[in-house]
């Protein structure tokens, strides 16, 4: 039944492809200028950097300064601290990466990396701040406090989650197999294809769902309202941008533009998917995360925003 499911549903996507040829040509080209242009200089020095920190032992280091943040606020294993870094600085999909690599070299427990790989899975800093904030909400002076709201319901998120996974600091995994895995060779080459790959995942994921957006928007019938929130839940830079020309209050504006960052639509779950399920780690759960936590951005900003209005 599986198979046959499957191929009823290649066939109709193959129908849909025909019949909207042209916003499939043009969604595509979108989608890979978006990728070319704008996330693909952004990640690939941050994908390259941070494969080179795991390869040369930065994790334990980093681990050992961090302890007791990490085991005291989160209850969390120390190696857990370069997860929440990099996927509060880098960007998409750098948190649910790391937390899958450092599941694999046994750093971190599988509950802890199940609840990093939505918790620190999130738009990094300056996609946040440049394209977001600024090119699309124009928010001036709000930014920085927008910024807090947006990674503070992340972080509030990974303490609560954490509490409840955790009641107890845990006991980080034992340190002779961390030395042991951190300091393993890992050559140069191996790096840049694993970091190629995942750029080129993205890219095509990018593309992919480019199209979905363009079709949505090709079909008679759906108002432009609709049409942005559908685009707006399967890619958040095409989306974001889509809401940001409705005719619309800014408050409104504002509280669907920042919780749709914050879940990362259907693309950044996609390319997710990809990295968490050869650790075997739950992508359902992972969606429930990803929308508690964008529940709980809009939530703060619409809260924000009423208060700074009145």
């Amino acid at each position: 039944m599986k198979e046959k499911a499957v191929s009823v549903l290649l066939c109709l996507s193959l129908l849909l492809l025909i019949i909207f040829a042209p916003s499939v040509s043009s969604g595509a080209a979108r989608g890979l200028i978006l990728w070319y242009s704008q996330v693909l200089p952004a990640l690939m020095p941050f994908t390259l950097i941070l494969q080179l920190m795991m390869a040369g032992g930065t994790v334990s280091w980093l681990g050992q300064i961090t302890e007791p943040a990490i085991t005291r606020i989160f209850g969390l294993s120390p190696a857990c601290s370069f997860c929440i870094l990099s996927g509060f600085l880098c960007g998409f999909p750098m948190g649910a990466l790391t937390a899958s690599q450092m599941l694999d070299k046994k750093l971190i427990h599988k509950k802890e990396a199940q609840l990093l790989a939505a918790a620190c899975n999130n738009a990094g800093p300056m996609f946040l701040g440049s394209y977001i904030l600024e090119q699309q909400l124009h928010v001036g002076d709000r930014r920085f406090m927008l910024m807090i709201i947006f990674y503070g319901s992340a972080f509030l998120w990974l303490w609560v989650r954490s509490l409840l996974l955790h009641p107890n600091p845990v006991t980080s995994p034992d340190t002779a197999i961390q030395n042991h895995q951190m300091t393993s060779a890992i050559s140069f080459r191996h790096i840049l294809l694993n970091s190629s790959e995942l750029m080129l995942k993205v890219g095509v994921s990018m593309m992919i769902f480019a199209i979905f957006c363009e079709i949505i928007n090709d079909i008679s019938g759906i108002t432009p309202e609709t049409a942005a929130l559908f685009t707006n839940l399967l890619e958040i830079t095409t989306g974001a941008h889509a809401i940001a020309g409705l005719s619309i209050t800014n408050q409104i504006k504002t509280v669907l533009i920042m919780s749709g960052t914050a879940f990362g639509g259907l693309c950044i779950a996609f390319q997710t998917y990809t990295l968490i399920r050869s650790q075997k780690l739950s992508f359902i759960k992972y969606l429930i995360d990803k929308s508690a936590i964008s529940i709980l951005t809009g939530t703060l900003t619409l809260l924000w925003l009423r208060i700074s209005a009145g």
